[in-house]
C-alpha cells in the first residue's frame, strides 16, 4: 500500500512518533528507548517512515541514522561510527559520545540548521535556506521578512529583557542530483521549494504552504510572494513538538492557513517566545544552555 500526503508528528527531540495520512488516520506509531533504538513500532502495511530518531533518516539495510556529518548506531553501540570532526576542541568528551551521553535532554545540532547565540542582552537566531535558482526570489522575500524585524523583545522569568535579531540567509542549491539539498530533501538542512500543488486539509482548505520534518519548506506557486513563505520559515525556526498547530499563533504571521484574515505581517510575542525557547534558551536555567552551546558549537 502506498501512502501519500503524510504528516509527521514528533516529540521534544524531533523524533517521529505519530505519522498520519491526509484523513488524519494513523499510519505508523513509533516509540524509542533513550538512545534511539525503536521500542515500539506499529505501522500500516506498506508504509515505514524513513525519518525516525530526532528526525534523521534511518538506513533500511544497516539501521544506522544519517546526521549529515556522521552515521549513528542507536542499537548495538549507541554511539557515532566515526570520530568527531571537532574532537580536538573537546578533549574531555569521547569523540564517539552521542550528545555527551545525555540523549534525553539534548539532540545533535546537525539535525537542525537554526542556531541561537547570546551576546549580553541580544539574542541572534541564524539559519541557512537552500533553494533552486528559480525559487531564490521567493525564499529571499521570506527570510527578509524575519531579518527586517527590529522591535522584537524577549523577557526571561528573572525579568531580563533581550533584543531579538535574525540573521537568515538563502543559498542557491547546487543542482547536482547527487548533493542538491532541495532534491534530496535531507533532514539536516533547510530547503525552500516552490511547488504547483500541495493538496487540501481534511476540512477542505487549500494548503498554500507546508514544512516537513521542521526543515523542508514547500510553498504553492500562487503564493510565492505572499506571507506564506515567511510563515513556513517561522516553522523551521521552532522545534516544539513537530505539530504545526502547536507552533501557530492566534494572530500575526504564524496564524494557520494562508486564507486566514488574521494572518498579517506581525510577529506576536507568543511566536517570539516559542522561537527563542525552542532553540535552547532556557528561562529557568541558562547554565544548561551555556553547557549545550559550548559542547556543540
Amino acid at each position: 500500500m502506498f501512502v501519500v500526503n503524510t504528516t509527521y508528528h514528533s516529540d521534544h527531540l524531533g523524533s517521529a512518533t505519530w505519522i498520519t495520512d491526509a484523513s488524519s488516520d494513523v499510519v505508523q506509531y513509533l516509540h524509542y528507548l533513550p538512545y534511539g533504538e525503536i521500542w515500539r513500532n506499529q505501522q500500516r502495511v506498506g508504509y515505514d517512515e524513513r525519518f525516525k530518531f530526532t528526525g534523521k533518516e534511518r538506513d533500511s539495510e544497516t539501521g544506522y541514522d544519517y546526521f549529515g556529518k556522521r552515521y549513528y548506531d542507536s542499537r548495538a553501540l549507541t554511539s557515532w561510527l566515526s570520530v568527531d570532526p571537532l574532537a580536538d576542541k573537546y578533549p574531555n568528551i569521547s569523540s564517539y559520545a552521542y550528545c555527551t551521553w545525555n540523549p534525553i535532554k539534548l539532540y545533535d545540532p546537525d539535525g537542525r540548521d537554526a542556531k541561537l547565540s547570546v551576546n549580553k542582552n541580544v539574542i541572534t537566531i541564524k539559519a541557512n535556506y537552500y533553494a533552486r535558482k528559480s525559487d531564490i526570489k521567493s525564499a529571499s522575500l521570506a527570510v527578509q521578512f524575519w531579518n527586517n524585524q527590529r522591535a522584537l523583545k524577549y523577557t526571561d522569568k528573572k525579568g531580563k529583557t533581550y533584543s531579538i535579531n535574525f540573521d537568515l540567509k538563502v543559498i542557491q542549491s547546487s543542482g547536482n542530483p547527487k548533493n542538491d539539498v532541495v532534491l534530496s530533501h535531507n533532514s539536516y538542512s533547510n530547503s525552500y521549494e516552490i511547488v504547483n500543488d500541495i493538496g487540501t486539509t481534511p476540512e477542505g482548505n487549500v494548503i498554500t504552504g507546508q514544512t516537513k520534518y521542521n526543515h523542508n519548506i514547500n510553498v504553492k506557486n500562487s503564493h510565492d510572494e505572499t506571507l506564506t513563505g515567511a510563515h513556513e520559515v517561522g516553522h523551521t525556526l521552532m522545534n516544539i513538538s513537530g505539530d504545526p498547530d502547536v507552533e501557530h499563533s492566534a494572530s500575526g504571521v504564524m496564524t494557520s492557513y494562508g486564507n486566514s484574515e488574521e494572518r498579517n505581517a506581525v510577529v506576536s510575542q507568543e511566536t517570539v517566545n516559542n522561537i527563542v525557547e525552542s532553540n535552547g534558551f532556557n528561562q529557568n536555567n541558562q547554565t544548561l544552555w551555556k553547557q549545550i552551546k559550548s559542547v556543540f558549537e
